[in-house]
């Protein structure tokens, strides 16, 4: 607890503080391409191509974002206390779908300690090889970085990790159903790797070379409370792409 005269000093990289105006570049971006799903004065979810990373200094889902929202006059560089919008949250480089964007800092801790506590659910569609065995059910185990390989695997030592899933269509391909418990790095990629079905154009972690590079893994539901309207609101992305075939199974 501080009491009056009271002198508390901080120490704060710089890497905490906005870069000055003329830094901001990506702010000036006259037609950034985003895929809005919804936006309101507080949040903004945006459905992420495959192939562009989340965060960035350079191109990126959020520096897009932020062109966006300054372009509709949402940022100030001016304001003091200064807050640029940020996302919540990231998903890989690879896999496409919905993440959400904060448009201020009530709304970005509002969601971050959401997940936190695990209130807002996640779900993903994937193609496997093949049909996974059992077709439905949890996997879980701990997950660690294996450096020398620059992939993810198991070990006793690593960070906890869940994933329930169900197949919506047997076959090979498959399409499977995951809802994410954890959110660790890879998680899903490995997951199903270690079950003998790869995600199909996952190459990294097991499937044939011969096929596409395309990694088959969206981001396609997103359900949570809504800060503002105090009730469940559920999200999707359009299925386009290797998902534009299921599109009306999903909606079954």
């Amino acid at each position: 607890r501080l009491n009056t005269g009271d002198v508390l000093q901080l120490y704060i990289n710089d890497e905490f503080f906005e870069r000055p105006r003329e830094d901001n570049a990506y702010l000036t971006v006259a037609t950034p391409k985003l895929n809005i799903v919804y936006e309101d004065k507080n949040i903004i979810i945006l459905n992420k191509p495959s192939g562009l990373v989340s965060q960035d200094e350079g191109d990126s889902l959020e520096s897009r974002m932020r062109a966006y929202l300054y372009k509709n006059g949402e940022i100030d560089l001016d304001a003091v206390p200064l807050f640029i919008p940020s996302l919540c949250h990231r998903i890989d480089r690879n896999t496409s779908g919905l993440v959400i964007g904060a448009k201020n800092a009530l709304y970005l801790r509002e969601i971050n300690e959401r997940i936190k506590k695990r209130e807002i659910r996640k779900f993903y569609l994937l193609k496997t090889e093949r049909t996974p065995n059992p077709p439905s059910g949890i996997i879980e185990g701990y997950l660690k970085k294996d450096e020398k390989n620059r992939k993810m695997v198991f070990a006793d030592n690593g960070t906890y990790c869940k994933t329930d899933y169900k197949t919506l269509k047997s076959g090979e391909p498959a399409l499977v159903e995951a809802e994410l418990f954890t959110g660790r790095t890879h998680q899903i990629r490995v997951q199903f790797a270690s079950r003998a079905h790869a995600l199909v154009g996952d190459r990294r972690y097991g499937a044939p070379k011969g096929e596409s590079r395309q990694l088959c893994l969206l981001s396609y539901r997103l359900v949570f409370p809504h800060p503002t309207k105090k009730k469940d609101m559920c999200f999707e992305a359009k299925l386009t792409g290797v998902f534009s075939p299921f599109a009306e199974l999903i909606e079954k």
